[in-house]
């Protein structure tokens, strides 16, 4: 990767990061967009680390967060060679100064754990102190890296302090899946910031006695939470060497762009007891290195003990609402053909989003990151809206699923917002017309069900079927050209469609037909149930509402076996079936998964809820007859969780072509130039945990229409599953 493709790739990365971790995005006043856009020329065109930094800090500034830190790698010396500790090998861990002021060494960052070979000095040093000392100075500078285990802190404070305690805690903002921008939340996503329990520490010295105190620190501290709750009721200072910044009190995140520029930002908030924030020093020196009891900064931490100033007296503390306000993606109608930084913007936004979200990603061909440095040079590449919209298209196709979806008005357009209503098929690599589904196509006298579409529009299908998969996200290849068929003979409105079309009997014409905005279906007078012979019954579920399933099993009651035909989209009816076919007793029927995003991870897109669904195990009048369920590519999302839940409630046998593979509740976002980018939210499996994704329900029995069934009019998978039913074979 060269070096521009990597600053754009960690440019991304620390962008998204911050879109999802950072608090200032919950108070619905920064425009995270405008300021990557902002910055993205300015990365691109610096010509140094420093120049890099300051189109880095064009970004980061819109956060208004002080904790922002932005410095070059090279240039940056760690901390721990800044605050080297001059620590002498015989110095005493406890040492007395004058007044009976006790001066604690807690250089060593483990010493307070149980296990570690100087805690039993520690622990005698803690007696001392709360028999003695009238004053107390704890010098946190760390001489080795690490951090203080709080909960080993607390421990020892608990001796040294009068009145119960309550330490400030972090609110982080928590995402449980993607939240839609548009359209129902079916599958419960939600955001939230996120308050976390604040502890208490209680106080240990009978009778509670408490010392005033003063905590030394410098860069390479972590304060801890205890030592500021401390500091805001008055009880202690907190004493800086160097200029102490909130980075320094509130949790932080930190990003290498390019290995050249370090940004350091908060990714929480620190919240008081009250429900305030504000966090600093009390005061500062020049750094020190030395830790003896004659330093300059003991000195002055003796001061502070002697003075009269309250701690904290000069912190201004802010009330923090605990309300997050939820800003959605602008769709910026606008711009139908974005400039080049929006346009980047746009990629950045889309793989972010599914590199955040998308729960899917360890089932595809191609790794989603590899994406993000191919599509940012394309998109530099386009020269027109429509190009624009395409691309973005094609880049989310990588996602391989088949409810993903990149269109907007244009897009719409280009592909035709008219069409022929006829249902193909693809068969032995030939496109057959399958159904006929409008009236007027039915009159024409030179138009059958079984004809085989050669050309459109003067293209070959096979032409036509690969130029449209490009844009086309599926979960597997049947899926592909499943929507490509959809498509296949769409067109402008009011435009006519040209078709070499082949009969059965070989003979080649071509057909002048003009394409429909609407579509005048003939009347189905097919019963949503019946009764196929006096043994077998048959329900289409594409047909069956949720108040016919008491009449239709009240109408099958003596049927031996019943065929459920799935062959389509359902009406929810399933979830009134479902009870009364549980022989099995069963109560989980799916398992579901989807991203946990949150401050509290180390990686970001790691976590996940998971949660089994299940559903009511008690019905009256079980049916018992033998189960076959239909399937083929259009059983699809609620038509293959069909399958899921009725497979778990009774022995099921699929017969048909494997499903879709596409399931798990949609949702999605805008991206610029009021682009729909839609995805499956959640990780839908199988009640026993097999995949579902991409590889589909998989029949038991695999039968498929064939060209001649097609044109003598029969339905071969409905055929077979009664050959199945009554001969068992």
């Amino acid at each position: 990767m060269d070096p521009q493709e990597t600053r754009l790739r960690d440019l991304a990365q620390l962008w998204r990061d911050v879109k999802w971790r950072h608090p200032a995005l919950t108070k619905g006043n920064v425009d995270w967009d405008k300021a990557l856009v902002a910055a993205l020329p300015k990365v691109q065109a610096a010509q140094s680390k420093h120049e890099l930094r300051d189109a880095l800090a064009t970004m980061m500034l819109a956060l208004h967060d002080p904790a922002v830190d932005i410095s070059i790698v090279d240039e940056h010396v760690t901390a721990d060679q800044v605050n080297q500790l001059i620590v002498p090998a015989n110095q005493d861990m406890l040492e007395w100064l004058h007044g009976d002021i006790a001066l604690l060494h807690l250089h060593q960052v483990q010493i307070m754990s149980s296990d570690h070979p100087e805690h039993a000095k520690l622990s005698q040093a803690r007696d001392a102190i709360k028999s003695r000392a009238k004053g107390l100075i704890i010098d946190l500078r760390p001489a080795e890296s690490g951090w203080y285990e709080a909960e080993n802190l607390n421990a020892l404070l608990a001796h040294w302090i009068a009145a119960p305690l309550i330490l400030p805690t972090e609110r982080v903002r928590v995402h449980s899946g993607f939240a839609p921008q548009k359209g129902m939340n079916s599958g419960g996503y939600f955001s939230a910031f996120q308050t976390m329990e604040a502890e208490i520490i209680q106080p240990l010295a009978q009778p509670a006695k408490a010392l005033p105190m003063v905590f030394m620190i410098n860069q390479a501290s972590l304060v801890p939470p205890a030592v500021l709750a401390l500091q805001k009721t008055g009880k202690a200072w907190i004493l800086a060497q160097g200029k102490a910044t909130p980075g320094w009190f509130i949790p932080t995140k930190r990003h290498i762009i390019a290995g050249e520029v370090k940004v350091i930002y908060s990714n929480a908030e620190l919240v008081h007891a009250d429900g305030t924030t504000g966090f600093a020093a009390d005061a500062e020196i020049a750094p020190d290195t030395s830790t003896a009891k004659t330093s300059t900064s003991i000195g002055k931490a003796l001061a502070l003990l002697h003075s009269k100033r309250k701690s904290g007296a000069a912190i201004h503390y802010q009330a923090s609402s605990g309300v997050a306000v939820r800003t959605l993606e602008l769709p910026y109608r606008e711009m139908r053909y974005p400039d080049l930084a929006w346009r980047q913007l746009a990629v950045i936004k889309l793989w972010a989003i599914a590199e955040t979200f998308f729960p899917y990603k360890h089932l595809m061909d191609q790794a989603w990151s590899d994406q993000l440095p191919i599509y940012l040079k394309r998109i530099a590449e386009v020269n027109n809206a429509l190009e624009y919209a395409l691309t973005m298209a094609e880049m989310a196709s990588h996602l391989q699923d088949s409810h993903v979806y990149v269109r907007n008005r244009i897009s719409t357009e280009y592909l035709g917002k008219a069409w022929l209503p006829m249902h193909l098929l693809m068969i032995d690599g030939q496109v057959v017309i399958n159904k006929i589904n409008d009236t007027r196509l039915l009159q024409n006298p030179d138009l059958h069900v079984g004809d085989i579409i050669l050309k459109v529009d003067g293209v070959t299908v096979a032409d036509k079927i690969e130029q449209l998969a490009k844009t086309i996200s599926a979960s597997n290849q049947e899926t592909k050209i499943r929507n490509a068929l959809y498509d296949l003979l769409a067109g402008q409105e009011k435009s006519v469609a040209s078709l070499l079309i082949a009969d059965s009997a070989g003979n080649q014409r071509e057909l002048h037909l003009p394409r429909f905005n609407d579509t005048e279906a003939p009347e189905n007078t097919a019963p949503a149930f019946k009764m196929l012979n006096q043994d077998i019954a048959y329900v289409d579920l594409d047909q069956l509402e949720g108040s016919n399933v008491n009449p239709m099993f009240e109408a099958i009651k003596d049927s031996k076996a019943l065929i459920l035909d799935m062959r389509g989209y359902p009406r929810g009816s399933v979830w009134k079936i479902a009870p009364r076919l549980n022989v099995k007793q069963a109560r989980v029927v799916a398992q579901f998964r989807r991203p946990m995003v949150s401050a509290f991870e180390g990686d970001q897109s790691g976590g996940h809820y998971s949660f089994e669904q299940t559903i009511n195990t008690k019905a009256p009048d079980l049916y018992h007859g033998k189960l076959v369920m239909l399937i083929n590519e259009e059983t699809q999302s609620a038509a293959e969780h069909t399958g899921l839940i009725l497979e778990s409630v009774a022995p099921l046998t699929f017969i048909g072509t494997h499903s879709a593979g596409a399931n798990g509740d949609i949702t999605g976002a805008y991206l610029p130039g009021a682009l729909y980018f839609a995805f499956s939210g959640h990780d839908v499996r199988h009640a026993d945990g097999r995949q579902l994704q991409r590889t589909g329900i998989q029949p038991d029995i695999k039968v498929a229409p064939t060209l001649a069934g097609i044109r003598s009019g029969k339905d071969e998978v409905l055929e077979r599953a009664m050959r199945f039913l009554e001969t068992g074979e």
